[in-house]
């Protein structure tokens, strides 16, 4: 009864009774950002107690350092020294076996009780500007430490000696091994002793004391801040450590610390991250560089990051708990609703389902009187609804496929690339049946389209030209139109190829007819060079050859203007070669007496002689003899291509090699210059390389250019060829 009850509630008591269970859900994330909340909060107060420690440390730090700087500084500027390294150079030296010794200074006291009392520094060294020791610090000064610093003990004392002087000023190094400290890491201060007029006389270097800065950082107690796994320690630019770990005994200038916070902060950054530290521990870390003059150092403090978490640890099981109980019941109450609502909501599914796959006579009974039956009736309504509108579609479907039967142009419906659907006249085109044709790919239908194929965009309607395959294997040209059409409630292509076979062949006809025109027009310009060929060699040479004999009588008769007539002798003998060069220009006579072979033979060795390249013909005798055009036309061609190389290639060699192979003539054209870019020249129709090229079309060849631009040839190399193919009729046969 209480189900019942239950069904015949509205939607909104239900929804009420979701909601109760909403704010059950409430709760848990009220939890998880308490647990979340506490956990940021812990972090970032553990972040800030780091950073405070931090800084801590690192004003220590600096200010240690700046007090050693200082009291280098003053050490320097004292009288006792500047006199200690002045005198130096007057004072007697006693050599025994090589080595020098210096008697104890009066200062020696004073220096050495500075460094027990203090606990700064672990030796004094003083040298002159010759690297030789005048005063070490320590419970002796014997011979040992005295003399030339010419091993390998003293080699971190000169490095930083040479250090100081270069710059002038205090500087500070560090060291991993320094054999003057028993081979331990070593901290130094340097800088140069001046006498009054800033002239260097000697060096005061001070050994740091390791264990100085240690007191400053390492810290064992669990009672300062930093807990049972909290440090702070110092990084230096090569990422070693410059103060002890906490976890790893004498890791000094041993440890290394390339982790993220130590190469942040050697970049001068500064901030907290958590990170795995150098044990490859997770850990908060907060890091800063270092603000010393001369000392490029880090500071670090860190602590697990786990203990940090143990409080929040705490929190999270007390919440993990509780959430575990509430869920519990809210599956209980959930598992009973949900049955409740769900049930005819399943039924509305299944019903739904049978519709979408074409069952329109589908109902739904659903007894309750809520917003669920509501939404049954409504459902019921709307299949009825559906099963006339699909009976109506079914009819206008049946007349759009007499109109789609009755076109001339191939139409095909197609879904990843297979037919669905096509229609007679596509059956038509291609000698197909229609059962052939939606067993097949569109692929096997429509021949590939070359990228070069335009396409066209037009209302979201693809139209391009391709191929078409025929039953018998044949392709024509088609044209094709693609684009979206809604079929069965789905998107899918809908292609319409129209056979353009009579197009092309028009098309063809009138290239054909521009290629004629063309051809007389530049056939016109070669008949009136030969005119003008004629003319100039006919007339007006053999009117000057005239002239020269005339000339020639009055020179053997006339002996006082004989030296005159000379001169106008070789005058006109000067214009009878420029005329006769002026007529094989426009039509060489040797062409049309003597053909191709020894017009381009001819033309190589005078283009050689006017030029500094070395231009070379090859051929082999041909065959067939060649039309008076396609020998004129090669002949240009070659003209038109040395005249190029010789201006522009920078070439040294050149060639051409005249070929019959088989029903065709090939021409070769190369150099061994800079080359060019092809595509660039070729898009200015005025020059050269497009007049080769159209002669070539005119007469039915094939013209082929290969060249890279800047590739000057070396020995055996090409910079650029031209390769012509011109067919031949077996009309031109000897």
């Amino acid at each position: 009864m209480k189900l019942i009850f239950f069904r015949n509630l509205s939607i909104a008591t239900k929804l009420i009774i979701l909601f109760l269970l909403m704010g059950i859900g409430s709760t848990i994330i009220v939890g998880v950002y308490s647990y979340y909340s506490a956990r940021n909060s812990l972090i970032d107060r553990t972040f800030d107690q780091l950073t405070s420690i931090r800084v801590v440390k690192k004003n220590r730090i600096e200010d240690f350092f700046s007090d050693r700087f200082r009291d280098i500084s003053l050490f320097s500027k004292t009288n006792e020294l500047k006199k200690m390294t002045i005198s130096i150079d007057k004072r007697l030296y006693r050599r025994s076996s090589h080595k020098l010794f210096i008697s104890p200074h009066e200062y020696d006291q004073f220096l050495n009780l500075y460094v027990k009392a203090y606990g700064y520094y672990d030796k004094f060294i003083i040298t002159d500007t010759l690297n030789n020791i005048i005063f070490t610090s320590g419970t002796t000064n014997d011979s040992l430490h005295f003399g030339k610093l010419l091993n390998s003990e003293y080699s971190c004392i000169r490095i930083i000696n040479d250090s100081s002087a270069k710059k002038k000023n205090t500087v500070f190094l560090d060291f991993k091994k320094d054999p003057f400290n028993q081979n331990n890491p070593s901290y130094y201060l340097s800088t140069p002793i001046q006498d009054n007029s800033k002239h260097i006389t000697g060096y005061i270097s001070l050994l740091v004391s390791t264990k100085a800065i240690n007191n400053i950082m390492l810290e064992n107690s669990s009672e300062n801040g930093l807990g049972e796994t909290g440090e702070s320690y110092l990084v230096g630019r090569d990422f070693y450590m410059r103060s002890d770990s906490r976890f790893i005994p004498k890791s000094l200038m041993k440890q290394v610390v390339k982790t993220t916070a130590s190469m942040n902060a050697l970049k001068g950054k500064q901030g907290i991250e958590i990170i795995n530290d150098y044990r490859n521990i997770p850990v908060l870390s907060s890091y800063s560089k270092l603000n010393v003059r001369g000392i490029n150092w880090v500071i670090i403090a860190e602590i697990d990051l786990k203990e940090a978490m143990i409080p929040v640890e705490r929190i999270r099981n007390d919440i993990l708990f509780l959430s575990t109980l509430l869920v519990l019941f809210i599956m209980g109450i959930t598992y009973i609703i949900a049955r409740t609502i769900s049930q005819p909501i399943i039924r509305l599914k299944n019903a739904s389902i049978k519709v979408g796959e074409g069952d329109f006579n589908t109902r739904v009974d659903i007894s309750g009187k809520d917003e669920i039956g509501a939404l049954a009736e409504s459902f019921n309504l709307m299949t009825s609804k559906l099963k006339s509108t699909t009976d109506e579609l079914h009819e206008r479907e049946e007349r759009l496929q007499h109109f789609y039967e009755a076109t001339v142009d191939g139409i095909i419906l197609y879904e990843n690339e297979k037919p669905l659907l096509v229609n007679h006249a596509l059956s038509n085109l291609t000698g197909f049946t229609e059962d052939e044709l939606m067993e097949k790919e569109i692929k096997e239908i429509i021949a590939s389209v070359s990228d070069k194929t335009e396409v066209t965009d037009y209302l979201n309607i693809h139209a391009y030209e391709a191929s078409c395959i025929s039953k018998s294997g044949r392709t024509f040209p088609v044209e094709v139109q693609k684009g979206y059409v809604e079929y069965k409630g789905r998107k899918i292509y809908a292609t319409v190829l129209r056979d353009i076979s009579q197009r092309k062949k028009v098309e063809s006809a009138l290239k054909e007819e521009r290629e004629k025109r063309l051809s007389a027009i530049i056939d016109g310009q070669e008949m009136e060079r030969q005119r003008m060929s004629r003319e100039l060699h006919d007339g007006l040479g053999q009117f000057l050859i005239a002239i020269k004999l005339k000339l020639e009588n009055i020179i053997n008769t006339q002996h006082t203007c004989k030296e005159s007539l000379l001169e106008v002798q070789e005058m006109f003998n000067t214009t009878i070669d420029e005329v006769r060069k002026i007529s094989d220009n426009l039509m060489p006579s040797i062409l049309k007496e003597f053909g191709l072979e020894t017009a381009l033979r001819n033309l190589c060795k005078l283009m050689a002689q006017a030029s500094n390249i070395n231009i070379r013909f090859e051929s082999l005798p041909l065959k067939k003899k060649l039309e008076e055009r396609i020998s004129t036309y090669l002949y240009r061609i070659s003209q038109e291509a040395l005249n190029n190389i010789v201006k522009h290639s920078q070439a040294t060699e050149a060639g051409i090699e005249l070929l019959e192979l088989g029903n065709y003539i090939q021409l070769i054209i190369e150099d061994n210059g800079k080359g060019f870019d092809y595509d660039r020249h070729f898009k200015s129709k005025g020059n050269g390389i497009y007049n080769m090229r159209e002669r070539v079309n005119v007469i039915g060849g094939s013209f082929e250019i290969k060249s890279e631009t800047g590739k000057a040839s070396q020995a055996g190399r090409q910079g650029t060829i031209i390769d012509i193919k011109i067919p031949l009729s077996n009309n031109f046969e000897i």
